[in-house]
């Protein structure tokens, strides 16, 4: 049964289907056929994230609740290979020709901003003491991001250009 639309982009849309048992599977309409992507076994389709570099990406938990991102380039799903420890947390934004995600520590439980070129992660400086929050802005050319502060409860606000994340108030 049709659950939900899911999201899509460039004529592509998808949508999730759950059985009785609410077990859900993703369904990749093109504006002429509407096709199930293949997951691997004991997968769990969760939610549609965001289009890159013309595929397509979305995340999907197995039996034990983890997360991974699955790359769909219209034929095949397959999982994204993340740092050690890391599972996704959420997509932030394309920036300067990358894509821009949120990874979550199973072992810290801290989140840190990875930029990911399609094929490598490379993890935006975080200063000391703070987690990734939020994205906030595209403006001007530079990308907004807000930091939390673990031990005050504080988010700090940051501008971030490609290479150096400066503060500008906390």
């Amino acid at each position: 049964t049709l659950s939900f639309f899911s999201g899509g982009e460039n004529g592509d849309l998808f949508f999730e289907y759950s059985d009785i048992n609410f077990n859900g599977t993703i369904h990749h309409y093109d504006g002429v056929d509407l096709n199930a992507v293949p997951l691997p076994p004991d997968t769990q389709f969760s939610f549609y994230s965001n289009e890159f570099n013309g595929n397509h990406y979305f995340v999907a938990f197995d039996i034990n609740f983890n997360s991974s991102l699955y790359e769909y380039n219209g034929v095949t799903a397959v999982p994204v290979s993340l740092p050690a420890n890391l599972e996704f947390n959420f997509y932030v934004t394309t920036y300067n020709d990358d894509m821009y995600i949120s990874l979550f520590d199973n072992t810290t439980f801290d989140s840190y901003l990875y930029q990911y070129d399609g094929v490598n992660f490379f993890e935006v400086p975080t200063p000391a003491g703070l987690t990734f929050n939020n994205f906030i802005a595209d403006f001007n050319g530079l990308m907004y991001l807000s930091y939390f502060d673990n031990a005050t409860f504080d988010n700090q606000f940051f501008v971030y250009d490609g290479t150096t994340l400066n503060l500008v108030s906390g």
